[in-house]
């Protein structure tokens, strides 16, 4: 992994993440909308969280370079069919690259036969850092004279396991903390948006001692697919391929994006406070 760092200047910020945008097949309108909130507000900035593309799941990757006996037709596939969708995405994203703090590795994704990814061709055209599988970042903000660091970690799933019920999909979160001291948690992958705070109590490191309280922040992205597509008729005479969602009978998406504004006061430690909104989409 690498951890990567930036500097805000200025006491506030506001990260509005996008996860699962499973282009193009992805609501396209509310992608669109999502850009130009990033692009319009010169305070945002954004993480891409995986699932960018809708390419290959785990299970068909496997199986695709399991084909050992033309590599030609692989490469002739790999540029006709599996990178114009990325370079489509990346026009489209091109008016907020300079607001990218990184690129997570979803499940969702294309290997080509060189090894590289559908996610790292993604990074290269906007010319925004890939982080992998975790994305770890450290925000130096300042009010005034005085600086602080904020520090997001990022995951696209959190690690294998289901999040079936709101309340797994929480606990996935929530589990987060033991394993890394950050101020933010970021979860994409199963469509959920969900924000929520935790606060813990400690003491003042200089002076005379006061009880002084530091807030955590959790969030499930969202996502820009629908579960369920309307069709005018299912037909009879051809293949009929239903969307993996409605396959599987996932709850239905609850499309859209958070924002997690957080602005530096000035107080004893220089804690940090946050507004967070699930905007309606």
């Amino acid at each position: 992994m690498k951890p990567l760092a930036y500097k805000i200047d200025g006491p506030s910020m506001t990260l509005i993440p996008a996860s699962c945008l499973h282009y193009p097949l992805g609501e396209k309108k509310l992608i669109r909308d999502w850009v130009t909130r990033v692009k319009d507000d010169p305070e945002v900035r954004t993480i891409l969280m995986g699932d960018m593309l809708d390419q290959d799941r785990t299970h068909r990757r496997k199986h695709r370079k399991s084909y050992q006996d033309d590599r030609t037709s692989v490469l002739t596939h790999d540029d006709r069919h599996n990178r114009r969708d990325v370079e489509d995405l990346a026009e489209l994203l091109s008016p907020i690259r300079e607001k990218v703090l990184g690129v997570l590795q979803g499940n969702h994704y294309y290997e080509y036969a060189t090894g590289v990814t559908s996610d790292q061709y993604l990074c290269e055209l906007l010319d925004v850092p890939y982080c992998g599988p975790v994305g770890a970042f450290r925000i130096t903000m300042r009010n005034g004279g005085s600086a602080k660091n904020l520090v997001i970690w990022a995951h696209h799933s959190g690690g294998k396991g289901g999040g079936t019920t709101l309340g797994a999909s929480v606990n996935r979160l929530l589990r987060k903390e033991s394993d890394w001291d950050a101020d933010i948690y970021l979860l994409g992958h199963d469509h959920r948006r969900v924000t929520f705070r935790e606060s813990v109590l400690t003491l003042t490191s200089q002076g005379d001692p006061k009880v002084v309280e530091r807030t955590r922040i959790f969030a499930r992205v969202g996502a820009f697919l629908k579960t369920y597509q309307h069709e005018s008729c299912i037909p009879k005479d051809k293949p009929h391929f239903p969307g993996y969602g409605e396959d599987a009978a996932y709850r239905a998406s609850d499309l859209g994006w958070v924002e997690l504004g957080v602005r530096l006061k000035k107080n004893d430690e220089l804690r940090f406070g946050y507004d967070i909104r699930v905007p309606d989409c």
